[in-house]
C-alpha cells in the first residue's frame, strides 16, 4: 500500500512528515483555515502554501503562507479585503516567492515577489491586471506566467523587469511549470504541451481533451505530475517528460489536485478533500516511470520467446 501523510488536519492544525521518515507526523502549530496550492523549498526544509483567511462576510481571501519542516508558520502576503493571492512559486535559489494578485478594480494585481525572510521588501514586478500564475527558470533569472491566454517570458534584475516576450500559442494556455533549460510545460485544451521558450518549438504531451491540468515537473526532470478527470474523477497522475504512458498516482473518490514534487522528486505533496475539508497530502516512494524501460528492435523480442 503506499505510504500517506496528512499535512493539514481539520481542528486547525498543522502535520507535517518529517522529510527524512514518512511513517508518522508531527503536530507543529496551530492555524486558522484550510490549505492548499503547495510547494516545497529547493532545500526541502520549508513549505509554502495558500491559506483561505476571512475577508468580507461570508467569504475567503486566500494569502501565502510559510511552513518550515519542523517549525512554526510565517505569513509572506496579506491579502487586502479586494482581492487574493495565491498560485505560489519558489525561486530555485530559495530566497523568494512568486505569487499573483487578484482583486476586481485593485491596483494590486499581477505578479509579485516575496521575500522568503523580511530582509527584502515585496516588489510589485508585473503589474499587467491578468498576470496570473508564475513560474521560475532554473537559475531565478526569469519568470514565465500566462496572461492574455498566452505565455509570457520576463527577464528581471531586482526591483525592476528587464525585458518581456510575449509566446502566442494557438489557444488559452495555463497553469505552466518551468522544467531543464528552456521547456516549459503548459495545459492547453484539456491537454498538456511542452514548449521551447525560447525557439518556441511546441510538443504534445498528452491528448487535448482529456482535461488535464496543473502539471508539475519534477526536480530531476524526468517527469511530470498532473491533476486530470480523464479516469471520471479529479486525481493525480504522472508521464515521462519525454512522453508515453499516463500513470495514475491516486484513485481517491475525493478531489485530488494541485500536485507539487519534492525536491527529491521521489515525493509529491497534493491538494485533497478526501478527509472531508480541503487539506494538503503528502505521497512518499513514488516509481519512476522511466525506470526499466528498455528500446529493443522486433527481432530481438522474438528471440526472447523462442
Amino acid at each position: 500500500m503506499r505510504p500517506w501523510c496528512r499535512l493539514v488536519l481539520s481542528g486547525f492544525a498543522v502535520w507535517l512528515c518529517q522529510p527524512a521518515n514518512f511513517s508518522h507526523a508531527v503536530d507543529l502549530e496551530a492555524i486558522v483555515g484550510n490549505a492548499t496550492e503547495p510547494a516545497v523549498s529547493p532545500d526541502g526544509s520549508n513549505l509554502v502554501f495558500v491559506q483561505p483567511l476571512r475577508g468580507p462576510p461570508l467569504e475567503f481571501w486566500p494569502t501565502v503562507q510559510a511552513q518550515t519542516l519542523p517549525g512554526a508558520s510565517i505569513r509572506l502576503s496579506s491579502a487586502p479585503s479586494d482581492g487574493w493571492m495565491q498560485s505560489p512559486s519558489w525561486s530555485p535559489d530559495g530566497t523568494r516567492v512568486a505569487a499573483d494578485f487578484s482583486g476586481e478594480g485593485s491596483n494590486s494585481n499581477g505578479i509579485w515577489l516575496l521575500s522568503t525572510s523580511y530582509l527584502q521588501p515585496a516588489v510589485h514586478l508585473i503589474t499587467d491586471s491578468d498576470a496570473r500564475q508564475p513560474t521560475w527558470s532554473n537559475d531565478s533569472s526569469m519568470l514565465a506566467y500566462v496572461s492574455g491566454g498566452n505565455l509570457w517570458i520576463a527577464v528581471f534584475s531586482l526591483p525592476f523587469y528587464l525585458a518581456r516576450r510575449e509566446i502566442d500559442i494557438p489557444g488559452t494556455a495555463s497553469s505552466p511549470s518551468w522544467g531543464p533549460d528552456n521547456e516549459i510545460v503548459f495545459e492547453l485544451d484539456g491537454g498538456l504541451w511542452i514548449i521551447d521558450w525560447f525557439t518556441e518549438e511546441l510538443r504534445q504531451l498528452t491528448l487535448s481533451g482529456m482535461t488535464d491540468t496543473e502539471p508539475s515537473w519534477s526536480r530531476d526532470g524526468k517527469r511530470i505530475a498532473f491533476s486530470s478527470q480523464r479516469s471520471g474523477n479529479r486525481d493525480i497522475w504522472q508521464i515521462a517528460a519525454s512522453g508515453g504512458t499516463t500513470v495514475p498516482l491516486t484513485s481517491d473518490p475525493a478531489v485530488d489536485s494541485h500536485p507539487s514534487w519534492s525536491n527529491s522528486s521521489t515525493s509529491l505533496f497534493f491538494h485533497s478533500d478526501r478527509s472531508g475539508t480541503p487539506q494538503i497530502w503528502l505521497m512518499s516512494n513514488i516509481e519512476d516511470p522511466t525506470v526499466g524501460v528498455e528500446s529493443k528492435d522486433w527481432g530481438s523480442i522474438k528471440k526472447l520467446y523462442r
